[in-house]
């Protein structure tokens, strides 16, 4: 009796072993470039009213967020977002990027330059002065911040808001277009215009560098920087030369939005 309960037994312990070294097999750590997490937050603000509203921008945000979305992003698309909305999401954002991975921030909207900073204008801003900026408007120091904070393999950054300074002569010292921000590691940050230069809202239904951008970005087997090569080929060319795209980076990894066939 005692020979069986202990042959029992050991079939039993077996059996269990067994089960639990197949759970461990289905728990497959994820491989960096093949399927690490890819987060996106998308914003495009075109319904201001207290300064010039701006045709394209909620049009580019949401072409911007469907190409992710194809790409294996998970995106977040705010549209004509107020400052406390937009916040919230780069609060979110920072988050969900300490779990690794690619992250991507894009802005399409009014932009400010002052005192050195770059500022993102939300809906609803009341701007009069440069002082204002700090309060009702985003640094996008701010978002920079989050990424690199959240220590991920990489981050980009596209601000499409090199236009003309919404509040013109109210500033004592306007500036159009933005300031170039320094890439922190492992990232790379895009102007759709060069520093302190100013960028059309297009005519069409995109931007002429969104529309470009967003062309590219369906281009299988092009690496991260050759994407924003031929955006600047291709919008210098269309432009005539007066709009010339800008990147800064510090990437060192390859990144492929899609992948060849």
């Amino acid at each position: 009796m005692r020979l069986v309960t202990l042959i029992l037994a050991l079939i039993f312990t077996l059996g269990s072993a067994s089960v639990f070294a197949q759970r461990a097999v289905r728990v497959k750590p994820r491989t960096p470039g093949t399927d690490e997490q890819r987060v996106a937050l998308v914003i495009g603000n075109s319904a201001y009213t207290r300064i010039s509203k701006l045709r394209n921008p909620v049009n580019d945000a949401r072409a911007m967020a469907r190409v992710l979305k194809q790409s294996g992003f998970q995106v977040t698309t705010l549209i004509d977002a107020n400052r406390r909305k937009m916040l919230r999401a780069i609060t979110s954002f920072g988050k969900k990027l300490r779990n690794g991975g690619v992250g991507m921030f894009y802005f399409a909207g009014h932009g400010v330059q002052a005192r050195g900073r770059n500022y993102l204008v939300p809906l609803g801003a009341e701007v009069e002065d440069v002082p204002d900026l700090e309060y009702e408007a985003v640094d996008a120091g701010r978002v920079l911040g989050k990424m690199e904070s959240a220590k991920n393999r990489l981050n980009i950054i596209i601000l499409d808001a090199c236009r003309n300074n919404p509040y013109g002569s109210a500033f004592r010292s306007a500036r159009n277009g933005l300031v170039q921000i320094n890439a922190p590691s492992g990232s790379l940050v895009a102007y759709a215009t060069g520093p302190g230069k100013v960028a059309a809202d297009g005519d069409g239904r995109n931007g002429l560098y969104t529309g470009q951008l967003i062309r590219h970005l369906r281009t299988p087997g092009l690496k991260l920087e050759e994407v924003f090569k031929r955006v600047r080929i291709d919008v210098q060319r269309l432009s005539g030369g007066k709009q010339v795209p800008w990147e800064n980076t510090s990437v060192t990894g390859d990144f492929y939005f899609t992948k060849a066939t």
